[in-house]
């Protein structure tokens, strides 16, 4: 199954009604910033698999693919890693933006 294949409009309502979902189009799905770090620090922390991590959300391989779980867990990898470059994205959700003093925050991008 490729990333590129489309969302049924039975998919996409599924897909809006879950909270790790902040919006849903045919071919892309945008994931709420909680749900995309939880799914890092739970792959560094416990070593769960994308799948895994992707299925407990509620958002399945059948509905999603493992292609689209695997490009969306790298994704939120890289930015993980931009977000923060010398810490790993568990020790931010821990202590939290203001521990990274001088560093402003929108959606999940340092500016």
């Amino acid at each position: 199954m490729s990333t590129n294949r489309k969302f049924t409009e039975e998919e996409m309502k599924i897909l809006r009604e879950n909270p790790n979902i902040v919006s849903v189009s045919p071919t892309k799905l945008t994931y709420s910033l909680v749900f995309k770090q939880k799914a890092v620090a739970e792959s560094e922390k416990k070593g769960m698999t994308a799948v895994r991590i992707f299925a407990l959300a509620g958002l399945t391989l059948e509905l999603l693919g493992k292609p689209r779980i695997t490009a969306a867990m790298k994704s939120f990898k890289k930015e993980a890693a931009c977000l923060c470059p010398h810490m790993r994205i568990s020790q931010v959700n821990q202590h939290g933006p203001a521990s990274l003093p001088g560093l402003r925050f929108h959606f999940g991008i340092v500016y």
